[in-house]
């Protein structure tokens, strides 16, 4: 997939492929090979325009930091995946990565830090009624 999408030289359509390749090497414990794919979908999304994959991409690297315990990268990550969805009004976007920025300050013990607007975001799930994610945020 990722060749294919090489061989047209449409970077939005390369950095999906690589951002799906990433997801594909992080479920299946490729951890080193997912942070590589999702460090060129990045890449290729802005060089092709597409701010929505480079988000994606940057919540998924908060996602390879936080599984290797390195909080302090995975909360830069969280944090600025957030900032992009914010953004655009991506309520449930901007929830989920400032939710994951919080636990990760939590699990690092840096509990004190959160910053306001990441105690907030269960009541952002919430509101866009993103059950699930409110229930996590709960947690």
């Amino acid at each position: 997939m990722v060749r294919a999408a090489a061989k047209r030289n449409e970077p939005r359509t390369l950095g999906r492929a690589q951002f799906l390749y990433a997801v594909t090497a992080y479920q299946t414990g490729w951890l080193t090979e997912a942070r590589t794919y999702a460090d060129l979908a990045i890449n290729s999304a802005r060089q092709g325009q597409d701010p929505f994959i480079a988000r994606q991409a940057l919540h998924g690297l908060g996602m390879l930091a936080r599984a290797q315990r390195r909080f302090d990268e995975a909360v830069t990550h969280y944090e600025k995946a957030a900032a992009m969805a914010k953004r655009w009004g991506h309520l449930s976007g901007e929830a989920t990565s400032a939710i994951n920025a919080a636990l990760c300050r939590a699990l690092a013990g840096w509990a004190d830090d959160v910053p306001p607007d990441q105690d907030k975001a269960p009541e952002r799930w919430q509101a866009v009624e993103n059950v699930p994610g409110h229930a996590c945020g709960l947690c």
